[in-house]
């Protein structure tokens, strides 16, 4: 077992991303499966539609995230609308679309890294998706990961499971905290 050291220091984030890296899903808290309706309201500014399903996501970036976290700099990243509300996503499935089931066929997983640079950041994040483009929904919770100390970046590791391959908005909630982003799933 991996011993954890405080968030934000280059450990932590190295542990994760090795964590993530090798595919091993023990780095990353099982989410609560919770059920009901998704209400998801319309989303903001987003790149140009994808040529694959007429996906309009959310801009993947490539560059370094200035004020990121320290040995995120090689990680693919997306801003969650609106910017304000501070959640950032690294996607350590690189810039590829992301794929149903949790899983990409050469059996890297649909690891995303939630940072939430907020104090009105919660314990949990509530994660509410459906597929614009046909049938899914998605309804997770996980907890958050580390010390939650003021100052620090608050950090929720994931795996996105979606059902079906399509045009995904999702919703990110935790404390008041709101925000949203646009996801093209393959299958």
């Amino acid at each position: 077992m991996l011993s954890w050291v405080r968030p934000g220091s280059l450990g932590t984030l190295l542990g994760f991303f090795v964590a993530a890296c090798s595919g091993d899903s023990t780095a990353v808290t099982e989410p609560q499966q919770t059920a009901g309706p998704v209400t998801v309201p319309p989303v903001g500014r987003h790149a140009s539609p994808s040529p694959e399903v007429g996906c309009a996501s959310t801009p993947v970036q490539t560059q370094h995230r200035q004020g990121g976290m320290p040995g995120l700099d090689a990680v693919p990243w997306i801003q969650a609308e609106p910017a304000l509300d501070g959640v950032i996503a690294y996607l350590f499935s690189g810039n590829r679309p992301l794929h149903t089931g949790g899983k990409f066929p050469d059996g890297a997983t649909t690891k995303v890294l939630w940072i939430v640079e907020n104090a009105a950041v919660g314990p949990n994040l509530d994660i509410d998706g459906r597929n614009l483009t046909g049938p899914g929904t998605l309804h997770l919770s996980y907890p958050h990961w580390g010390s939650h100390a003021p100052g620090d970046a608050d950090q929720f590791p994931t795996i996105l499971n979606m059902s079906a391959p399509g045009c995904w908005q999702v919703e990110l909630a935790s404390g008041s905290v709101r925000a949203r982003v646009t996801l093209l799933v393959v299958g």
